[in-house]
């Protein structure tokens, strides 16, 4: 068999493969070893983990003597995730360099049993974390005040950190997507959306929940229905075997025969794991089959510049052929 050798650099995807989170570190893949190289912060804490060969990373010169006594001519990188820095050092040696990422993002788009059950508690930190939060959602409480909560929430609950930067976003700022949290003050008659998720033993999860904090507009309530009943469609319809540009035109299609494809801004969902955003991505473009075993979210929203934003999701996976939701599913229009 030739040896084949890859070499990676990004921190999470490293985490895939050792369950170690190390920063500014390397993972040379060989066909049937790892070896992972860390300067002195790590490496008192890695020096003796079963199943890694640890290198102490003095310079990266040592990397490189490493690579030179493996005696390959061409080197995988997963381009997505690399640094141009290591790139143009390993073309200067002379190695032909190839994208492994295909492969490697297939094999984290899978997860085993242990993957899911994790994948499973941090979806039920998530959720739990963001039903605590609600109480505190009063006249003149700030977005800010809400994502402080709710991220300490996390925490209290067993998460290591949060996924993202959450977004609470009150009034006119759910109309975008990826809104910045800011100081808006919560005020009667105002729509609220939330996405947030949390990281708990390297995995993540992801979440979106609006409602109207008052009595909502007729706008607001046809609209709210339509996502609703859009993500509950994907969810009942998804399957194992379909393309994922299939997947997103369930709720697509949903949402046009309402004339409001328009407003959805975005792709039905990403895949979720050790990143927020991985393969396989539910997008029109994308002819990825899904498989048993992936893991994804399932998020139609639609989005009306300058007045609101709706977006219902949750973190989802294909179990015996069908889709399923880590979540609790429960959703609810408004909140007085």
């Amino acid at each position: 068999m030739n040896k084949k050798v890859t070499v990676i650099e990004d921190v999470d995807l490293i985490y895939y493969f050792i369950k170690r989170t190390v920063d500014d570190a390397f993972l040379v893949l060989t066909n049937n070893e790892y070896h992972l190289f860390v300067d002195l912060r790590y490496y008192e804490a890695v020096k003796n983990d079963k199943g890694v060969c640890v290198h102490l990373l003095n310079s990266s010169e040592v990397l490189y003597e490493f690579i030179a006594t493996l005696n390959v001519k061409e080197i995988g990188l997963v381009y997505d995730y690399s640094s141009a820095k290591l790139y143009d050092a390993l073309i200067k040696l002379g190695y032909v360099l190839y994208d492994d990422g295909a492969q490697i993002l297939q094999k984290t788009s899978i997860k085993n049993q242990s993957e899911l059950s994790i994948i499973k508690e941090a979806c039920k930190i998530a959720e739990t974390a963001f039903e605590s939060v609600l109480p505190s959602l009063k006249e003149g409480v700030t977005e800010s005040e809400i994502q402080s909560e709710l991220e300490y929430l996390f925490r209290k609950f067993g998460a290591e950190d949060k996924a993202f930067n959450s977004i609470v976003a009150f009034g006119e700022g759910s109309s975008i997507p990826h809104y910045k949290t800011g100081n808006t003050v919560l005020k009667k008659n105002m729509p609220v959306l939330f996405d947030f998720g949390c990281k708990y033993k390297g995995y993540l999860s992801d979440m979106s929940r609006s409602f109207y904090f008052g009595t909502p507009p007729k706008k607001y309530v046809d609209a709210f229905n339509a996502v609703c009943n859009a993500q509950r469609l994907a969810i009942s319809n998804i399957k194992a075997g379909i393309t994922c540009k299939e997947a997103d035109a369930i709720a697509r299609n949903y949402l046009k025969s309402f004339d409001l494809d328009k407003y959805f801004i975005h792709s039905l969902g990403h895949g979720v794991g050790v990143k927020i955003h991985e393969e396989p991505r539910l997008s029109i473009k994308s002819e990825q089959i899904l498989v048993e075993n992936n893991v994804f979210s399932v998020e139609p929203g639609v989005y009306f510049e300058g007045e609101f934003g709706i977006r219902i999701e949750d973190t989802c996976f294909i179990k015996d052929g069908v889709c399923r939701s880590f979540m609790s599913n429960k959703i609810e229009l408004t909140l007085n």
